[in-house]
């Protein structure tokens, strides 16, 4: 998925020619920010579904818009859209991409067995992802001053630097602090929207085995923090923020 990745990098130079959306994500107000991001978001989402085979199975894609649904049902901010694909990869992943366009791959549904829980926890920690303003500060830290100072400029955005961005964007991970986030706001979502969180530890468990196998298809979570560190984390926030 990292050449995947490289080649959405190259094929989205474009998106970013456009470049009053960082105008207003970074002066704007939030709504405007969010309609920013999700414009963004569209157009890379639109060259992920051309670069890849997106499931049809309407039983998968009801199954993603049941759970996401649910989820985002229980998302505060209103301004906020959200998207659920599947596509066909033998990658065990799992991606969110600005504007709310979130992506899991046949795989990792097949790894969770299709348990709603699980996938809401999958779910659950890429909507933190974007809720919690990620992958928008990834995408303005990867957009320099220059960058953003051009914005007004005819012609100012150049290819290169837009592919660049892009790139960057796509595959620059997430720090560890903004991984265990996204967990501990996945957990607590998904017991909001009533599913069993529970199902989180049993889904870091299934993604342990996998790696313990050394499997060439491991790919979710393998630049994130350790994962016995992680089902620390979120047993601490099973204990602390929602057995109490």
């Amino acid at each position: 998925m990292e050449e995947f990745f490289r080649l959405l990098g190259k094929k989205s130079g474009q998106v970013l020619r456009r470049g009053k959306w960082i105008y207003k994500s970074v002066l704007g107000s939030e709504e405007e920010a969010i309609e920013a991001e999700y414009f963004v978001g569209k157009e890379i989402a639109g060259k992920v579904r051309q670069m890849n085979s997106v499931d049809s199975s309407p039983e998968v894609q009801k199954l993603l818009d049941d759970i996401g649904l649910r989820l985002t049902d229980k998302v505060k901010n209103r301004f906020r859209k959200f998207n659920f694909n599947s596509i066909i990869s033998p990658d065990v992943n799992a991606f969110a991409l600005p504007g709310g366009f979130i992506f899991t791959t046949d795989s990792i549904l097949k790894l969770c067995n299709f348990n709603e829980d699980e996938i809401a926890f999958i779910l659950g920690h890429e909507i933190g992802h974007i809720v919690r303003w990620h992958i928008f500060n990834r995408t303005i830290a990867n957009s320099s001053l220059n960058l953003i100072s051009m914005v007004s400029k005819p012609g100012g955005l150049v290819g290169g630097l837009a592919v660049k961005t892009i790139n960057n964007l796509m595959q620059n991970g997430y720090s560890r602090d903004q991984e265990f986030e996204a967990d501990s706001f996945g957990v607590i979502l998904m017991y909001a929207a009533g599913f069993n969180y529970q199902a989180s530890i049993e889904f870091f468990e299934k993604l342990s085995e996998l790696h313990s196998e050394n499997s060439s298809y491991y790919n979710y979570f393998s630049t994130h923090p350790p994962i016995k560190e992680r089902i620390r984390r979120v047993n601490y926030i099973i204990n602390t923020k929602i057995k109490q």
